[in-house]
């Protein structure tokens, strides 16, 4: 039902007086009010019909709710437009619950993940509210500062770095990066070239100067670091500069993050009060650790002979053993499908899904539910600041207290570093206090 469906039924009313069209409008709002809040559907169509007030900080996590409300007061923007930015912000708040705790490496990938044609709105949202946020000293870093805007991409490099980007370019796509990679990589690089005429005009010094001008939170500094060897290396065997101006830039620490698993009494209640698709995605999440992309994408014949094929961040392939509740909940939703019934791919075309098709298709035919859907379901569903990673960091830690295997976790994550999968495993409070012990 959309919202447009919805006032359509309204004005076909007429057989009611005002005062009874206003209770129906009044009965309708507060349903899809509950299942929203619920989980039950994915947004409020009846949000928009006249007589409720939409407040922008609906559907945040609590975090956000007094910033949120405080940033869009001051806006000078249309409402419209006041709107799209809260919406691109909500979306982002379902993964990062504490809007004070985000980096700039967290801001940075979220947006190369979503698609290329929505990456400028989300770019804006964010920059807007982290650079408001920075000036109001909610935060001592504008970890927002170091995204690029769109505009400034390619197209409005100086004509002397053009060419010399485009091959660079070629040559990162040659290498097998993938396109969020390589339009993250340009855009940071843009930020360079436009106070410098030529790539050979840039120095050693110069580029310190731009690594420490920058508000950037540790990582995101490292990611910068990064392009600029990766380019300046590489312009250097092309013979477009002298020398590699790089060599000498110092390198970059980034604080160890702490891991933060959903607590087993949430998961629990989760699954207790969860759909047949919220179960699905709960499972994927906490019992073969997932992200939401890959939960997105899952089909039935990627399971094969008891274990999942992923397919994850960076193109890197992984094996995930099932486990046997999620099997069971996959099974359970094969037999709803091959029995005629909607199975978990709810308003999709026709009202029907195909059995072989992904676990959670999309809106068109053929595709998947995006990665904010199933962002957002799990949570709206889990409830305080607890989110899709918060159970994949679960499964890390759970796996590691029965096995002490960080390797073995490791791969089971789809990490290419072990000191990656150490900041998702929280050490079991026991083994410390045995640790103690044993002194």
């Amino acid at each position: 039902m959309t919202p447009a469906q919805l006032a359509a039924w309204l004005s076909s009313l007429t057989g009611l007086s005002l005062d009874g069209r206003r209770t129906a409008a009044t009965a309708v709002r507060a349903f899809y009010r509950w299942a929203y809040l619920t989980g039950r559907v994915e947004s409020d169509p009846a949000a928009l019909l006249a007589g409720r007030r939409v407040e922008v900080h609906d559907g945040f996590p609590a975090g956000w709710r007094q910033p949120i409300a405080s940033y869009v007061t001051g806006l000078q923007l249309t409402p419209r437009v006041v709107r799209q930015r809260a919406a691109w912000l909500r979306r982002f708040a379902a993964d990062h619950p504490d809007p004070m705790a985000v980096t700039g490496h967290q801001v940075a990938d979220w947006v190369q993940e979503r698609p290329e044609g929505r990456q400028r709105p989300a770019r804006q949202a964010l920059r807007g509210f982290y650079r408001w946020a920075h000036r109001e000293h909610l935060v001592e870093v504008d970890v927002a500062g170091g995204l690029p805007d769109a505009r400034h991409a390619d197209t409005e490099l100086p004509v002397a770095w053009q060419a010399a980007v485009d091959g660079w370019k070629l040559y990162l796509q040659a290498s097998g990066a993938r396109p969020g990679t390589v339009r993250l990589r340009l855009l940071v690089l843009s930020t360079l070239a436009r106070h410098h005429v030529t790539p050979a005009d840039v120095t050693g010094r110069d580029l310190v100067a731009w690594l420490a001008d920058q508000s950037w939170e540790p990582s995101t500094r490292k990611g910068a670091r990064t392009t600029a060897r990766g380019f300046f290396g590489w312009a250097a065997g092309e013979g477009l500069v002298e020398h590699d101006p790089t060599g000498r830039l110092p390198a970059v620490r980034v604080p160890a993050g702490k891991p933060k698993p959903t607590p087993e009494a949430v998961l629990t209640a989760a699954l207790e009060r969860s759909t047949d698709r919220e179960r699905l995605m709960l499972l994927l999440a906490a019992y073969a650790g997932l992200r939401r992309s890959e939960i997105a994408a899952v089909r039935p014949q990627h399971i094969i002979g008891g274990v999942l094929h992923v397919k994850g961040k960076g193109g890197r392939s992984r094996i995930v053993p099932v486990h046997p509740l999620l099997e069971e909940a996959i099974e359970a939703e094969l037999g709803r499908r091959r029995a005629g019934r909607l199975g978990s791919g709810f308003r999709v075309a026709g009202g029907r899904v195909d059995p072989d098709g992904y676990l959670f298709p999309g809106r068109q035919p053929g595709d998947h539910t995006c990665p904010d859907a199933v962002g957002s379901s799990l949570a709206r569903l889990l409830g305080g600041d607890w989110t899709a990673h918060s159970l994949r960091h679960s499964f890390a830690t759970r796996a590691y207290a029965a096995t002490r295997d960080l390797r073995a976790v490791q791969d089971l994550l789809g990490h290419s570093s072990s000191t990656t999968t150490d900041r998702y495993t929280a050490v079991p409070s026991r083994a410390l206090e045995e640790a103690v012990a044993a002194l």
